[in-house]
């Protein structure tokens, strides 16, 4: 019975897993470049080191 609750249990971890990474690029892929940087933002290479 142990050995049942087992698969059960890492077969339905691997296939929640397998579902996440299939969807979990998807909002990443569809934004367009630069939509996270606004216009007012200065560019400075110095704060973008630290």
């Amino acid at each position: 019975m142990n050995k049942y609750i087992n698969k059960i249990f890492l077969t339905s971890v691997i296939t929640l897993a397998g579902m996440l990474g299939a969807t979990s690029c998807t909002d990443y892929l569809d934004k367009s470049p630069y939509s996270d940087i606004e216009e007012n933002d200065p560019y400075n290479p110095l704060a973008e080191l630290i």
